[in-house]
């Protein structure tokens, strides 16, 4: 568990952008590092602590619905993290979202920071490391392990929600399945064609004669996640976390320290019955794929949130995403908002993509 501090020293990071004060319209939330007083069952439990605190037991009962997000290993991930969380809290006070940690990742969040938090758990090492080394795209292969929620909404933390979608809205409009994967093409084995512009990270002939694949093979983009927790569900995340570990074909791209989650998720989707809602299914926003399909307005008519991911990001993207940004964390009222860098700049694990 992280031990989070009674009143964390607020820290002057370099890439930390300080709001200036603004008059914001209804009632005000709580200051930073503000205490009020809670019942607690244990007589040797503090009398107080941060309004909205999050929690760092875990998680057991395996019930309820949230969103889940992952920083592991650099604190550029736990910024970015902080950053996807105040884009939700922007338009959802309510829905709850954990964050999944290690390492350094947290030590540049404030107590106002990690409030956007309804509960906070490090992950366990051997969910992100491969024969003692880091291997931090595994984790997600883990996510089914690592989600205190019975249904449960993966995001990837560099992203922002747009202010104007409800967050709540869009997990009700998934409730409705047990899994959903944002998909960006399709592979039809009975046909040959190829309908799609991302990528299966496998030759598929390769794929199909090591694992025996049939059907559709999708291009699956793990950016967005939905997932509950029957038994069909639980067969194909143990699937890909086999693949994973074992795979049976060489990958076309090679990826940060590891292999490229969407590889397994992927195979184990085609092997276990599993598909996206559609094959085209996309619902945030990334410039590298999606271009420009017109004006901004239409952009966040169609999509719902903003994607700066990949080991580059182009000037004009940086500046979006950090606009976005600045105003999501002058609405809520905290200290500052934090900067993007290219992910080729800090981590040197993603020279590809």
């Amino acid at each position: 568990m992280y031990n989070i501090p009674t009143t964390a020293p607020v820290t002057q990071p370099e890439n930390q952008q300080v709001i200036a004060p603004v008059k914001v319209k209804g009632k005000p939330g709580p200051k930073p590092g503000s205490k009020q007083k809670v019942k607690g069952k244990d007589s040797n439990e503090s009398a107080t602590k941060p309004a909205n605190q999050p929690t760092t037991k875990p998680v057991t009962d395996k019930i309820g619905r949230g969103v889940v997000l992952i920083a592991l290993g650099s604190a550029e991930y736990g910024k970015m993290a902080a950053n996807a969380a105040a884009s939700i809290r922007f338009s959802d006070k309510k829905v709850p979202i954990h964050l999944v940690h290690s390492g350094n990742s947290l030590s540049h969040l404030t107590d106002a920071h990690r409030r956007l938090f309804t509960s906070i758990a490090e992950c366990p090492a051997e969910y992100h490391t491969t024969n003692g080394k880091p291997d931090y795209i595994k984790a997600k292969t883990h996510i089914y392990d690592l989600s205190p929620y019975y249904e449960t909404l993966l995001l990837d933390v560099d992203l922002l929600w747009f202010g104007t979608k409800n967050m709540s809205d869009f997990i009700t409009m998934l409730a409705g399945t047990d899994f959903a994967m944002q998909s960006r093409g399709v592979h039809n084995y009975a046909t040959g064609k190829t309908d799609g512009k991302y990528t299966h990270w496998v030759d598929v002939k390769q794929a199909q004669q090591a694992y025996g694949l049939t059907g559709n093979f999708y291009q699956l983009s793990s950016e967005v996640m939905w997932f509950r927790k029957p038994k069909e569900v639980k067969a194909f995340f143990t699937k890909a976390k086999q693949i994973y570990s074992k795979p049976k074909v060489a990958t076309t791209v090679g990826f940060g320290t590891g292999l490229p989650d969407e590889f397994a998720f992927n195979i184990a989707a085609n092997l276990c019955g599993l598909a996206p809602r559609k094959a085209h299914d996309v619902f945030i926003y990334w410039q590298y794929l999606d271009k420009t399909p017109g004006p901004w307005n239409e952009i966040i008519a169609r999509y719902h949130g903003y994607s700066m991911g990949g080991n580059n990001i182009p000037t004009a993207v940086r500046q979006r995403y950090e606009q976005m940004a600045r105003h999501q964390a002058q609405a809520l009222r905290l200290p500052y908002y934090f900067k993007v860098y290219p992910k080729k700049q800090w981590d040197n694990t993603r020279r590809v993509l």
